[in-house]
């Protein structure tokens, strides 16, 4: 007779593939080495039986891998892990929840500062027809019907200069009063060297703000 309860041991005990394939290789041999002989025959059918329960065992992955209380620890550590991955994949879901919440919000903002924008822009432009002198010289266009040669060349020549960064109103001499030696008034002179015409100008403190506006807008 074998030593079944040996063999059950020793394939308990086995922790890797090899190991339980070199327990059914030898059960094999000892099989192939009894056959033919009727002295064996028990031997060799326990041998025969065994090797066929390892390899279903083995192939069942019952002995291979890990023991059960290792295995009981990654089943553990899995759901630990899947338990996590739910939390976190709630989180993405608030998370992303708050974007969109978020994103309309900017989209709102942003109609209401275009809004406000146009009416920043039109309550802060200062429009008319006349002798004034706008700080950048394209916002004047001259009278063509009142004008001078010489006033158009003045107009042109200031928008010439402003285009190159070097437009200085502060070197034009605007219209002034005179006042006697007393202090009264006397005469007005009229200083319009781009002669007579329409304007519209945006009140400087509130471009100040559409320029505050517009690089904030610009910002990602």
């Amino acid at each position: 007779m074998t030593d079944t309860d040996g063999l059950l041991r020793d394939a308990g005990g086995a922790r890797s593939r090899d190991e339980l394939d070199g327990l059914i290789e030898n059960c094999r041999r000892v099989y192939a080495a009894a056959e033919g002989d009727d002295s064996l025959v028990m031997a060799r059918d326990d041998y025969r039986i065994m090797a066929d329960a390892l390899v279903q065992l083995r192939e069942e992955n019952a002995l291979i891998g890990h023991p059960p209380a290792q295995i009981q620890k990654l089943e553990r550590r899995a759901e630990r892990a899947e338990s996590s991955l739910s939390a976190a994949m709630e989180r993405i879901a608030a998370l992303e929840a708050e974007r969109d919440a978020l994103a309309k919000d900017a989209e709102r903002l942003m109609l209401l500062l275009r809004n406000a924008m146009n009416w920043i822009h039109e309550a802060g432009t200062m429009s008319g027809y006349g002798f004034y002198r706008t700080k950048n010289p394209h916002d004047f266009s001259p009278d063509p019907e009142s004008c001078t040669a010489d006033e158009f060349a003045n107009h042109k020549a200031a928008c010439d200069l402003w285009d190159r960064g070097e437009y200085d109103s502060s070197k034009e001499k605007g219209s002034e009063w005179l006042r006697s030696e007393d202090g009264k008034l006397v005469a007005h002179i009229l200083r319009a060297p781009w002669g007579i015409g329409s304007y519209s100008e945006t009140v400087p403190q509130v471009q100040a703000l559409i320029d505050t506006i517009d690089a904030a807008r610009e910002k990602p």
